[in-house]
Order: C-alpha cells, then sequence, then structure tokens
C-alpha cells in the first residue's frame, strides 16, 4: 500500500459554489495514473466510504487520461459560510486525500 500523496504531482480541494467542493487529483505521469486506476483503489464507493458519504453525495467522479487526473466533486453537507460549516473555502480535503492508501506496490 502507498499513499495518493506519494503517487500525485498535485491535489487541490476547493469551493465549487456554496454547495460542492471540488478535488483535482494530478499524478506525476502516466504511468502511475494507469497503475492507480487499474488498481480499482479509487472509486467514488471507496472514496465515498474513505469521507463517510454515500456514493450519492459525490456527484462528479471523472478520470480523465489526457492530464492524468481525477476530478471529484462532492455535495457539501452544509453551504459554505453557514454556521457549523467548518471549511469555508473548501481547502481541506487535499490533507485526507494525499493520504488515501491505494493497493499497489511502493515503486522504488
Amino acid at each position: 500500500m502507498v499513499t495518493l500523496g506519494t503517487l500525485t504531482n498535485d491535489i487541490q480541494s476547493k469551493n465549487a459554489g456554496v454547495n460542492m467542493i471540488c478535488c483535482d487529483i494530478f499524478f506525476d505521469d502516466e504511468n502511475a495514473f494507469k497503475k492507480v486506476r487499474d488498481s480499482g483503489s479509487l472509486t467514488r464507493e471507496k472514496v465515498a466510504a474513505y469521507f463517510h458519504l454515500t456514493p450519492e453525495q459525490i456527484v462528479v467522479f471523472e478520470e480523465d487520461d489526457r492530464f492524468f487526473g481525477y476530478k471529484i466533486t462532492i455535495q457539501r453537507a452544509q453551504s459554505a459560510g453557514s454556521p457549523s460549516e467548518r471549511d469555508l473555502y473548501g481547502t481541506g480535503l487535499y490533507g485526507p486525500l494525499s493520504e488515501y492508501e491505494i493497493d499497489i506496490a511502493p515503486q522504488v
């Protein structure tokens, strides 16, 4: 097992309107992207379980081999800026995503 953060060039999260957070995952190269994709470790269902969400709360889950990356858009539990919302700008998901475990052998 390796973490997503060790395989990627960049992981970003940001607001996608007041009700959604968008996460972009960019891999260093095509080989790393294909290893993750082919492992079946990064799926809508597994990411939902990781964040304690239902798969329906992940409204976009796309992979794109043109830029070796994923786009994941998550429905917020509460609107950005609401009194008990803890991540106003939607930037707090990149950390947990970087620790997400991928079921492949570590690269040497």
